[in-house]
């Protein structure tokens, strides 16, 4: 059985940062990039062997958007609620040159955008982890937050 998502986003940020407007997620997203995230649901994430063999709808999908660097632009934040016992995916989308490329990905089961920022990109927090930008390779990187009691190295900025 799939864990509800219970999903609690938090904007902790300065003034000018609570100024922006926050889509709140929402599931059956029926906007402009609907056609986007169902080829990359589909067609190209590693999740595209679960839609395709699955009841799995991009209607399923909890999107939202906020511009996370400043730049006018909102970015796109989309969970995708079936997981295992771990959380759900999360996947962080911005526009380059007009195309949605991903900028960051995490298994979540709550997400804060925080008033911290790396490079002007706001710092995202999840349970354990969160990610933040890494100006290196020019896309958000996961780190240990709290007390990470798992096997494996999290990721390190370059």
């Amino acid at each position: 059985m799939l864990l509800r998502l219970v999903l609690l986003l938090t904007v902790l940020a300065s003034p000018a940062a609570a100024e922006k407007t926050f889509t709140k997620f929402q599931k059956d997203y029926q906007g402009p990039e609907l056609e986007f995230l169902r080829k990359y649901c589909f067609e190209i994430s590693s999740m595209s062997d679960y839609f395709q063999s699955g009841d799995k709808k991009v209607s399923d999908l909890a999107v939202a958007f906020y511009d996370l660097n400043d730049d006018g632009e909102d970015e796109m934040l989309v969970i995708m609620p079936f997981g295992g016992s771990a959380g759900n995916s999360f996947y962080l989308f911005q526009k380059r040159k007009g195309q949605w490329e991903v900028i960051g990905d995490n298994v979540v089961t709550s997400i804060w955008i925080t008033g911290a920022r790396v490079a002007g990109y706001l710092t995202l927090y999840a349970h354990l982890e969160g990610l933040r930008w890494g100006p290196a390779r020019n896309k958000y990187w996961q780190f240990c937050r709290n007390e990470c009691d798992y096997d494996g190295a999290v990721q390190e900025e370059d």
